[in-house]
């Protein structure tokens, strides 16, 4: 992965902590309110400290490279979310795996977002195993030259100008 790196932007991966309702034992997430109690995705990430990214002007500066995780937001705006989800979109590949948006924690445990396997927008424990799917951004220079992003095709990328 690290000879892609150049045709990758420095996108921000918004990890959302603010707090959408709390009580004495219970705190839920942002995330939780939008998509999960609502629908109403945002793509607006509200605390400077959750915006992930390699640069530290327009993010946090915490990664190494410019890859993350798609969040709950963006999982919804896919048709994937909690109420009136599809099992058609290309988020659905009948496995589990995590988001980065926190759900809720209490004073036992803490709960993240996945999409299940039938693509629905999901709590699950942090002590579950599920898989990840990482996700990139590519700069507008890069090509997509072959393949259709399967673990037995990977996608062939290149740069406009080779």
């Amino acid at each position: 992965m690290q000879q892609y790196t150049t045709m990758l932007e420095d996108t921000i991966w918004c990890s959302d902590k603010s707090i959408d309702s709390k009580s004495d034992t219970v705190w839920k997430y942002g995330t939780w309110g939008r998509n999960l109690n609502n629908i109403l995705p945002s793509i607006k990430c509200p605390n400077a400290s959750d915006k992930y990214s390699v640069n530290s002007i327009t993010g946090n500066g915490r990664l190494v490279y410019p890859i993350g995780l798609l969040t709950g937001d963006k999982v919804t705006l896919a048709g994937h979310g909690n109420k009136g989800y599809t099992t058609l979109g290309y988020l659905c590949n009948n496995e589990n795996f995590w988001l980065l948006s926190p759900n809720f924690s209490n004073t036992y445990y803490s709960d993240v977002l996945r999409v299940s396997t039938e693509g629905n927008l999901l709590g699950a424990c942090v002590r579950e195993v599920y898989g990840v799917r990482p996700s990139i951004s590519l700069i507008n220079s890069t090509i997509v030259k072959e393949g259709n992003g399967s673990f037995s095709n990977p996608y062939k990328l290149i740069e406009e100008n080779t």
